[in-house]
C-alpha cells in the first residue's frame, strides 16, 4: 500500500485551498457583482441599511486601490452600488499560494466588464485572500488586499 508523503500530502492541501479560492472569485465574487449585488443589513448602530453584497467578503482591515483611488470596504460598497447592471466574464484567472501554511494567496484576474449591454472595459485586479482557519469547522475567506484597474474602456469588443 501506497503512503503519502508529508510533502506531497502539503502540496494537496494547498491545491485544494487554491481551488477554494478561485471558486470564491470566479463563482461567488463576480456572481453577486453582476446578479442581485445588494441586499439589506443592520448596521452597528442596529438600522437597517442597503448594503452591496461584495462588501462582507472583504476583511475590515482590507487595503482597496480601485483605479489608483485607496478606499476601504464601504467605499467599495457606495461604489458598486451606484454601477450600473453589467456581466463580467473571466479570461484568466490564476492563484499562487504565499506561504507555506497554504492559507494566503495571490490572485489575479484578467477580463472584461459589460455594462447595460452598451460599454465593455477590459480589466486586471489582483486580489491577496486569506483563509481564516480559526474556527476550523467554519474556515472563511477574506479578501485582505484589492487592487482594480480598468485597462481600456467604451467599445473593447468582447471576444
Amino acid at each position: 500500500m501506497a503512503t503519502l508523503s508529508t510533502e506531497k500530502f502539503e502540496n494537496l492541501k494547498i491545491s485544494a485551498a487554491c481551488r477554494e479560492s478561485k471558486e470564491l472569485l470566479a463563482e461567488h465574487y463576480y456572481k453577486t457583482w453582476d446578479d442581485g449585488r445588494t441586499e439589506m443589513v443592520h448596521d452597528e448602530s442596529g438600522n437597517l441599511q442597503e448594503r452591496c453584497k461584495l462588501w462582507r467578503l472583504y476583511h475590515p482591515n482590507a487595503s482597496i486601490v480601485w483605479n489608483g483611488k485607496a478606499m476601504d470596504r464601504d467605499g467599495v460598497n457606495s461604489l458598486v452600488s451606484a454601477m450600473p447592471p453589467s456581466k463580467h466574464t473571466i479570461k484568466t484567472l490564476d492563484v499562487q499560494p504565499t506561504g507555506a501554511d497554504g492559507n494566503n494567496f495571490i490572485i489575479s484576474v484578467h477580463g472584461i466588464c459589460r455594462y447595460q449591454d452598451v460599454v465593455f472595459e477590459r480589466f486586471h485586479q489582483q486580489f491577496v485572500i486569506w483563509k481564516d482557519v480559526s474556527n476550523p469547522d467554519q474556515p472563511r475567506h477574506w479578501i485582505t488586499y484589492d487592487c482594480l484597474r480598468w485597462l481600456s474602456e467604451g467599445g473593447a469588443e468582447a471576444e
